[in-house]
């Protein structure tokens, strides 16, 4: 099912106008018809001595940055309105007159417009239903709508196993790029190289694949801000409930669970099976099945895992935080909605969608980026009621 999410697209694309004839702003494709339309005015009365010839090769980005002697990636983001560029109003004006000079029409060229020709982005998310995803999906919506631009949403379940659904979804003017949130599943790194290539494309909350830019988190801050949590209250007994094995998001947690435990010269394990409810019903109950001395904290891998281990727990008897203290990755609505609720580590979700968006549309411009963890705003300790002291 793809659902459109907006089809918000007041304007192709806003650019400031920062020299001392205009101030404003005005839409990009109304722009560039501008510069064009007083160019052909200027040699109609005599004011140049080079005439529009409209048979000779278009201008590029690249012949506007070596006029202006700046770098392309910094035309782009000039050119297309970026509010967050940092450029003298010098420079911005020596970008717009070397386009005006050379008759750079943006629209002319693919590759510098090549996140504005349907007014839409794709973004593909494991579990739609899934709290956590609908905090990215809540900032990449925002940030798509201040460029005016739509999201196309869909879930990764239906692309991977419908190919019309895909094909659907990389139809011709459907959408202008992609993002894509890997969960370590194994049809992630064959969706990322079948699509590599063929559209724009970013991962969200993941590693890099194939060379594919990514935007991700510190998770493995977040895991050792929780873990250090439980033991300033004093436990020793700690394991990590994790998300899918085979996911680099998963792993930098576990790995900073037990680099902290092991610090601390204390044993710890990790129960790793996957990212929603029912595997947290499962870890715990293998938590409570094993004889020996059981933990009395736990990391979870986010707050959809810590919800089903809460849900266990209370149907074997085991009191929170009594008996068993949880601390979770991630500070969405579920977190306060749970009994008791959950003391979790915020991170900014919202804040990777916008960015991946942000990302999406330089590489689209042709700016060629790294992969981008997101740090601001700062994790964050937030204590409720599933943490305590352990019990004597």
């Amino acid at each position: 099912m793809i659902g459109y999410v907006s089809s918000i697209w007041h304007e192709i694309f806003v650019m400031p106008i920062t020299s001392t004839r205009e101030r404003g702003r005005l839409p990009l494709a109304l722009m560039a018809h501008d510069l064009l339309k007083r160019r052909e005015n200027q040699v109609q009365d005599g004011q140049t001595s080079t005439p529009f010839d409209a048979s000779r090769r278009p201008a590029q980005l690249a012949d506007v940055a070596a006029a202006a002697g700046v770098s392309a990636g910094l035309v782009s983001r000039i050119l297309r309105g970026d509010e967050t560029v940092r450029a003298r109003p010098a420079t911005r004006d020596r970008v717009l007159a070397a386009a005006e000079s050379l008759q750079y029409t943006p629209h002319q060229s693919a590759q510098a417009l090549r996140s504005h020709l349907s007014g839409a982005l794709g973004l593909v998310v494991h579990d739609i239903g899934n709290p956590i995803y609908a905090e990215i999906v809540r900032g990449a919506q925002r940030e798509a709508s201040r460029k005016g631009l739509g999201i196309f949403l869909s879930d990764a379940d239906v692309i991977y196993q419908n190919s019309n659904a895909l094909r659907a979804l990389l139809a011709p003017g459907r959408i202008d790029g992609l993002l894509l949130q890997t969960g370590g599943y194994a049809n992630d790194t064959d969706i990322v190289e079948r699509l590599a290539g063929r559209v724009p494309m970013v991962l969200v909350n993941s590693a890099s694949i194939g060379g594919v830019p990514a935007v991700y988190l510190d998770d493995y801050e977040a895991a050792r801000i929780a873990v250090r949590h439980l033991l300033s209250l004093g436990h020793e007994r700690i394991a990590y409930v994790g998300g899918r094995q085979e996911s680099p998001t998963s792993s930098e947690r576990r790995r900073a669970v037990m680099a902290e435990m092991m610090n601390a010269g204390l044993p710890t394990r990790s129960i790793e099976s996957g990212w929603d409810l029912g595997a947290g019903r499962d870890a715990m109950g293998t938590i409570l099945a094993e004889p020996g001395l059981r933990p009395t904290g736990l990391v979870v891998a986010n707050t959809l895992v810590a919800g089903g281990v809460l849900v266990e727990a209370r149907s074997q008897g085991v009191r929170v935080p009594e008996d068993l203290s949880l601390v979770s990755i991630h500070d969405v609505w579920l977190a306060e909605a749970t009994t008791p609720p959950l003391t979790v580590v915020r991170t900014p979700l919202s804040e990777m969608g916008s960015t991946a968006v942000d990302c999406l549309l330089r590489i689209s411009a042709g700016e060629n980026i790294a992969s981008v963890c997101v740090e601001r705003p700062p994790l964050e300790l937030v204590r409720r009621g599933s943490t305590a002291p352990p019990s004597s």
